[in-house]
Parts: C-alpha cells; sequence; structure tokens
C-alpha cells in the first residue's frame, strides 16, 4: 500500500482550514481523513483538527484492535467516532463565543485488507478508481460520497448543471456538517478494493477546479502517490485556486 497526503492554502487564501490526517493502523489497516473548516478563519482551523484528530484517536483505540468484522461493524465503528467529533467540535463552539458557529467537513476512509469503509458528512469526497471503473453496486461513477451542499441538490434536481455548480456562488453552503448542530446524520458504505485501485479523498478546493475525469488521469496514470497529489494541487492551482486544497492518495499495490 503506498499513501500520501497533501493541504495547500490556494493563490486566494491565506490561511488554511482544511486538515488531514494518514496513519497505519495495523498492518494491512489505513486511516485518512479530510476536513474543510468553516466559521471564520481560527474557528474553521480549530474545527478541521480537532474533529479530525477526535476520529482518529477513536478508531485508532477502537478500530486498531480488530481484523475480522462485517462491513457493518466497521461502519458502525466510523458512525461512533464521527458522532464524537461531531459533539466536540459543537460543545466547543458553545463554549467559546469567539467559535461560535463553527464547523467542518469529514470524510474518513478506513482500508482494511481489501475492504474500503466510508464514512463523511458535508462536502469532501471520497473516490475510488481503478481501471474497470466500476464498484460494488454496478456504479460507474467513482465518487463514493454525496455531496452535503446546495448546489448538490439543485444539480440533483435539474436545476443546474454539474458545470454551473463548481462556480455558483453558494457552492460553499451546507445543509449538514459536523459541529453545527448537537447531532448530524451520517453516510456510510463499503466497497471491495483490487490491486492497482487508487482511494482518493480530497476537499472541494480540488474537485470544484480539476473534473473527475482528470483526477482520474493522474492518478491512474501516476503511480507515485506523491508525485500524484502533487500533479492535482498544482492543476487547482493553475485553474484559480480559489479555496484551500487537500488530497490524500492510497494506491493498492498489485504485488500484495
Amino acid at each position: 500500500m503506498q499513501a500520501w497526503g497533501l493541504t495547500d492554502p490556494g493563490m486566494v487564501r491565506t490561511q488554511n482550514q482544511d486538515f488531514y490526517s494518514l496513519i497505519k493502523l495495523g498492518r494491512d489497516q489505513f486511516l485518512a481523513i479530510v476536513c474543510d473548516g468553516m466559521g471564520g478563519a481560527k474557528a474553521g482551523e480549530h474545527a478541521s483538527r480537532i474533529a479530525a484528530e477526535v476520529a482518529r484517536l477513536q478508531l485508532q483505540r477502537d478500530a486498531g484492535r480488530q481484523s475480522a468484522l462485517d462491513d457493518e461493524t466497521w461502519q458502525s465503528l466510523l458512525r461512533s467516532a464521527v458522532t464524537a467529533a461531531n459533539r466536540r467540535v459543537y460543545e466547543e463552539s458553545r463554549a467559546d463565543r469567539s467559535r461560535d458557529g463553527m464547523g467542518t467537513t469529514l470524510t474518513i476512509a478506513l482500508i482494511v485488507g481489501d475492504r474500503l469503509h466510508i464514512a463523511s458528512v458535508g462536502d469532501s469526497r471520497a473516490y475510488l478508481f481503478n481501471l474497470s471503473g466500476v464498484t460494488d453496486d454496478g456504479a460507474l461513477s467513482a465518487q463514493l460520497t454525496s455531496d452535503h451542499s446546495l448546489v448538490a441538490r439543485l444539480v440533483d434536481i435539474g436545476q443546474i448543471t454539474p458545470e454551473q455548480a463548481r462556480v455558483h456562488p453558494q457552492r460553499n453552503v451546507l445543509y449538514r456538517s459536523i459541529g453545527t448542530d448537537p447531532s448530524v446524520a451520517i453516510d456510510t458504505r463499503s466497497e471491495h478494493l483490487e490491486p492497482g485501485d487508487v482511494v482518493l479523498l480530497c476537499s472541494d478546493g480540488l474537485f470544484n477546479h480539476v473534473r473527475d475525469e482528470e483526477i482520474a488521469h493522474i492518478v491512474l496514470k501516476q503511480p507515485d502517490v506523491e508525485r500524484a497529489a502533487d500533479q492535482l494541487v498544482a492543476l487547482a492551482n493553475e485553474r484559480g485556486g480559489r479555496d484551500n486544497i487537500s488530497v490524500v492518495v492510497v494506491r493498492v499495490e498489485r504485488d500484495e
């Protein structure tokens, strides 16, 4: 397994409210997290870091002890970690007036052997890329998460196109996020992994500038995960870099 993470403030913003975490939990376990904070510069930065760290610590404690569990049990562990992160961010925002209203996205990928388990809140995305382009449920799309955003809803009901969503003035408005309410709905799913597959997590600073097919081309053609991450961030910045950009790339080795 190869893995690499990268975060960049972009070309416009001076502070980076994104946060990512990438660790190896066990011999065949990898944990990747991407968060995109909101609620003012310092508050958003704090929310993303706290959410990622709370989720990471709980999963290190719980998932790191396990191996032979079914998909639903792994997903339950992820939901528990996300719930803990939401509670912590919400409580801190209520306790400190300067952080009132802070929140963050939170997307987690937990790889256990040949299984990929995903949890997400917000619009940071998880992708699975392979040569066939087919996931467990037969979908041709490589995007594993749903965007919990206003523009995604408008796209779903046909009011705007995906191209219009990229530049929509309300593209950053979320209807679901970590820390803004005492409880939150959490999306989870699991997928099978094959040698050569690439798992990618990213904040909207990437996909608002780089199309899915371009992301797929880079990560499938570039065998070095560090170079792939560098190329993706560089391309987003070349196209304006209007937001912070975070990318985590994990490649399943063919010889494993």
